[in-house]
C-alpha cells in the first residue's frame, strides 16, 4: 500500500533528511537523494523553497524539462596547459598567470553557471519536473543524483538532492522509471490538505475571505482545479473591498471564468451571498480592544438553541 503525506509531514520529513545527510558526509558516507511525487500546482516546489528560506541555506532550481543539450549539465570544453610544475592551468588563468608551459595539452570541462562553487555553504539542489524532461537527461543524472557528482564537476558535499514530479498514472505527460533508477532516491507522495494550505495562505497574505471559502467548501479543490489556479485566482480579485457590489461581482464572474471555472465561480458567490465571506479573522478576535468582535461572530453563528444556528459559519470559525 502506498501512503500519501501532506506538505507540513514532508517538510518535517525533508528538514530530518537534511539534518541527516550532515551527519552521513561527516561520517564520510554519501548524501541521500529525495523525490516528491504529486498532482500539479499543490506546493511541492514552493514547500522546497519555503524551507530553504527559513533555514537560510542557498537553493538552486534547475528544471530539466527546460534543458536542450546534454552540455547544459556536462559544462562546456576548455583547454589546459600542462605547466613545468605539473600543474594544468586552462586560457583564462594562463591571462593572469605567468608560468612555464609544456607542449602537453588536454581538454576539461567548465562546469555550468548553475553548479555552486563555495564548497563550504550547504545547500539544495531542485530538479524540478525532473520526469517530464527528455529520457537522455533522466539517464544523464543518474550518477548526480546516485552520488552528488556527474562527470566534470561535484555538488559541494553539504547538499541535497531533491526531486519533484507528477504520478505516472496517464493524466501526466512522464517518463516511466526503471529499477535502476528508483533505487536511488527516496520517494515521498504529497496530497493536498486544505488546512495545510490555509495555514501557508495566511502566511502568504492570501485574502482571510477566500481562505475561509476554501476551509468550508474543500472539495471544490480537486484533480481538476488545483490550489495554484485558486490561489492565483485569489490574488486577482485580493484588493476589491467589497465582494458583494455589483462590480466586484462582475470582475469576480470574468477572472473565475478565465481561471478556476464557472462551477467554482459560482459557488463562491453563494458563499458572498450567504455573507460568510464577512466571518472575522482570528487575528482580528485576539487583538480586539473590545466585544464588537465577538458581538460579530455570535451575529453571524447565531443560536446553538434554536433552528438559527448556521453549523457551516461555526465550522469555518473552528478550522
Amino acid at each position: 500500500m502506498s501512503y500519501t503525506y501532506n506538505a507540513a509531514d514532508i517538510e518535517k520529513t525533508l528538514l530530518y533528511c537534511l539534518n541527516n545527510n550532515t551527519k552521513l558526509v561527516a561520517d564520510g558516507l554519501k548524501p541521500l537523494a529525495l523525490e516528491i511525487q504529486g498532482e500539479a500546482g499543490i506546493g511541492k516546489t514552493s514547500m522546497i523553497l519555503d524551507l530553504c528560506d527559513k533555514l537560510g541555506i542557498k537553493c538552486v532550481k534547475l528544471n530539466l524539462a527546460q534543458q536542450e543539450e546534454i552540455s547544459d549539465l556536462v559544462g562546456y570544453p576548455i583547454r589546459e596547459y600542462l605547466s613545468s610544475n605539473g600543474h594544468w592551468y586552462n586560457e583564462k588563468q594562463l591571462s593572469v598567470e605567468s608560468v612555464a608551459l609544456t607542449n602537453q595539452t588536454r581538454t576539461s570541462w567548465c562546469p555550468p553557471k548553475w553548479v555552486p562553487s563555495n564548497l563550504e555553504d550547504p545547500g539544495l539542489l531542485i530538479l524540478d519536473d525532473w520526469t517530464r524532461a527528455d529520457p537522455r537527461f533522466i539517464q544523464a543524472t543518474m550518477e548526480l543524483i546516485d552520488r552528488g557528482t556527474y562527470l566534470s564537476w561535484s555538488l559541494p558535499k553539504n547538499w541535497t538532492i531533491v526531486l519533484t514530479s507528477n504520478p505516472g498514472d496517464g493524466e501526466y505527460n512522464v517518463q516511466e522509471l526503471d529499477a535502476a533508477q528508483l533505487t536511488r532516491f527516496f520517494r515521498f507522495k504529497m496530497k493536498y490538505d486544505e488546512k495545510v494550505w490555509a495555514r501557508w495562505a495566511e502566511k502568504a497574505g492570501i485574502d482571510s475571505r477566500c481562505i475561509n471559502f476554501v476551509l468550508l467548501h474543500p472539495e471544490c479543490v480537486n484533480h481538476n482545479l488545483n490550489p495554484r489556479s485558486i490561489t492565483n485566482f485569489f490574488n486577482s480579485i485580493k484588493y476589491l473591498e467589497n465582494f458583494s457590489s455589483e462590480e466586484s461581482r462582475y470582475l469576480i464572474q470574468i477572472l473565475g471564468d478565465a481561471s478556476v471555472g464557472n462551477e467554482f465561480v459560482q459557488t463562491f458567490l453563494v458563499f458572498i451571498d450567504k455573507k460568510m465571506d464577512l466571518v472575522p479573522s482570528p487575528q482580528e478576535y485576539f487583538t480586539s480592544k473590545d466585544k464588537s468582535i465577538l458581538n460579530k461572530y455570535k451575529e453571524l453563528v447565531g443560536n446553538l438553541e434554536t433552528q438559527e444556528y448556521r453549523s457551516s459559519i461555526a465550522s469555518v470559525i473552528a478550522n
